[in-house]
């Protein structure tokens, strides 16, 4: 599922090499949001993934004549595996914005960022919570 919201939410092609070289955003900001959340979703949602296999793995090697888990249960945690990194994800969806900035030609750039209410990733204190 990763994958596929990945190469959906890529912006690839043209968009895609206009945003990583010349340093621009031209997306807008609900866009920006959009894809800061996605990004961080997705991203969740594989490690607890990959958390429930592992997960399932060692209880199928420590109680091998037990019965598996039941569809039903199954549905469960994926439910809670898809819930838990929304919310995890919560942030984005609260902070990310565009911001411009100017350089010396007058020329000016957009940006996709976080900005937490202390300030901006390289100066917050929230960002390493």
């Amino acid at each position: 599922m990763k994958d596929l919201t990945d190469s959906v939410d890529s912006r690839g092609g043209e968009m895609g090499s206009d945003t990583t070289y010349h340093r621009d955003w031209p997306f807008g900001a609900v866009y920006c949001t959009i894809s800061n959340f996605m990004a961080n979703v997705t991203i969740s949602a594989s490690v607890f993934t990959l958390m429930a296999i592992s997960f399932d793995r060692y209880i199928a090697i420590v109680k091998p004549l037990e019965p598996r888990m039941s569809k039903t249960s199954a549905r469960v945690f994926i439910l809670v595996i898809w819930s838990s990194s929304m919310v995890l994800s919560l942030p984005c969806l609260l902070y990310s914005t565009t911001v411009s900035f100017t350089y010396k030609d007058d020329e000016v750039r957009r940006g996709c960022i976080l900005r937490w209410p202390d300030g901006q990733t390289s100066s917050s204190q929230h960002e390493h919570m």
